[in-house]
């Protein structure tokens, strides 16, 4: 079967630094992030109302750049409070042949990858 990780870095509005790395996958129900710093991913609880929100927005094109603070996919990964200071950006969108029994180790292989390759902080010009 084939499912689809899209990638997100959460990156600090102030100094462009990562906060986290976050994978999304509705194929597989999959939902993790990954703090800066931490080598052990946290999975995420979403509901069904949630993944037909997020899977929308998925099924459309999702832009590189800072994600609009209203998206569903800022709203799911971003507490109301943190969504002022904090940028969701989505990296890639990475197609995976895997059997339903090995996605989550692929998909978990896939964020630990994404998130050691984007040290360096960026600069965040602008925000919709």
């Amino acid at each position: 079967m084939t499912i689809v990780g899209f990638s997100f870095r959460l990156s600090d509005l102030e100094t462009g630094r990562s906060v986290a790395h976050a994978v999304l996958c509705p194929e597989a129900g999959y939902a993790s992030v990954l703090a800066a710093g931490a080598t052990r991913l946290d999975r995420q609880l979403v509901t069904p109302f949630q993944w037909l929100l997020l899977g929308e927005q998925l099924r459309g094109r999702v832009n590189a750049g800072p994600l609009a603070r209203a998206s569903a996919i800022v709203a799911f990964l971003l507490g109301a409070d943190d969504r002022s200071s904090i940028v969701v950006q989505h990296l890639v969108s990475t197609p995976f042949d895997a059997a339903p029994e090995d996605a989550a180790a692929t998909l978990d292989t896939h964020l630990l990858e994404v998130a050691a390759m984007s040290p360096y902080p960026i600069r965040l010009s602008r925000l919709n």
